[in-house]
């Protein structure tokens, strides 16, 4: 069973587009790799959602951090039972903190929610102090503490759980580079992981592999490239490019790391930056002793933001946006799951969202 969120609304801040959570919070559940069709409810209650990241406690329960865009606050919900749930976690931004990737895109920074033994733990750039922070709760309380500070902005944090800690990868403004933390309440690690001229890691996801060391896919701004940063034994980090496809390639990484140690990663090229009009989406694999495959899913009004995920087969399962402008109803859009079947080929299946409504896919479990 895999679950996909999803907003109501551009990823981006283009054309002023909101995200309700009464409208907005979509968990698409996937029954199996041959479904033949996408179901999906609606939950919320209050307020703008964006940044959303959501975790599985069980079958039953679902946990998301998002920024409530109305009043700024860092916020987390659950819905169990039929029954939704919010609380605040931080209300001391002073806005909803964005990342400016180029010229041409800002995204909304993102919350990273990780569960590690049941307990909930957020990692969020904090707009007034500037810092990239952490949270967890312990005895109903939610406690605080600053991981880095990040003078100039930036953050947009990816993070999972590697041991009883957390792996974070995670933008800084100043100069321009991806920032790698590891560690738990109160014990951090912080290094540079690609300190290039360029600008890298504005968009970034990140796994541990089956020996426990993170690799990270991420995007370089400057250059347009998709690439990925492999901790070795040493403690150094393996810089690799994917093979360059053009202009805005590599947006919205996503990736996962297979039992055999596979990694597996989708991203996202558009043709227009102006108008976000989406172009691609790619998959590319690199097995454990080999180089990197890459190829297209899905072409033409295929894109955004993607969330990839491996079957217990290591076979990836992605989610995208589908997004076509001006048809003749209007804007048309909805959430795509593309399937890799034993047989190598795409298996595609569709929600269709409403007219006029952009879907941007947050994750997919």
């Amino acid at each position: 069973m895999f679950w996909v969120i999803r907003k109501k609304g551009y990823h981006g801040l283009s054309g002023g587009l909101k995200l309700l959570l009464i409208t907005a919070f979509f968990f698409f559940r996937l029954p199996s790799a041959q479904a033949s069709n996408l179901t999906g409810i609606n939950l919320g209650s209050d307020g703008d959602g964006v940044g959303i990241s959501f975790a599985l406690k069980d079958q039953a329960t679902l946990v998301f951090s998002y920024f409530n865009a109305n009043t700024a606050a860092l916020e987390y919900g659950q819905y169990q039972n039929s029954t939704f749930s919010t609380e605040i976690v931080d209300s001391s931004l002073i806005s909803v903190p964005t990342t400016n990737v180029d010229s041409n895109i800002t995204v909304t920074s993102s919350t990273a929610l990780v569960l590690i033994q049941g307990v909930p733990h957020i990692v969020y750039f904090n707009s007034r102090s500037g810092e990239l922070r952490h949270a967890w709760k312990a005895g109903g309380v939610w406690n605080k503490e600053t991981i880095d500070v990040l003078s100039q902005g930036g953050g947009n944090p990816a993070a999972v759980a590697c041991g009883a800690s957390l792996c974070i990868s995670y933008f800084d403004n100043a100069s321009k580079n991806l920032r790698f933390a590891k560690g738990i309440q109160g014990s951090w690690s912080l290094e540079t992981v690609d300190s290039s001229p360029s600008s890298v890691g504005a968009m970034s996801d990140i796994a541990v592999k089956p020996d426990g060391l993170p690799v990270i896919a991420y995007y370089d701004a400057s250059n347009y490239l998709l690439k990925a940063a492999v901790k070795l034994q040493s403690g150094k980090w393996s810089i690799e490019q994917l093979p360059n496809l053009g202009y805005h390639y590599g947006l919205y990484p996503s990736i996962a790391v297979g039992t055999d140690g596979s990694i597996h990663i989708s991203a996202s090229h558009y043709k227009n930056t102006s108008t976000k009009s989406d172009s691609t989406v790619y998959y590319a694999v690199k097995e454990s002793n080999g180089g990197w495959l890459l190829s297209p899913i899905s072409d033409s009004y295929a894109g955004g933001s993607t969330s990839i995920v491996l079957d217990s087969s290591n076979n990836p399962h992605v989610a995208y946006r589908y997004l076509r402008y001006n048809t003749i109803y209007g804007d048309e859009s909805a959430v795509e799951v593309a399937s890799l079947t034993s047989s190598g080929l795409w298996q595609f299946e569709r929600l269709s969202g409403e007219y006029g409504s952009a879907g941007a896919i947050y994750d997919y479990k």
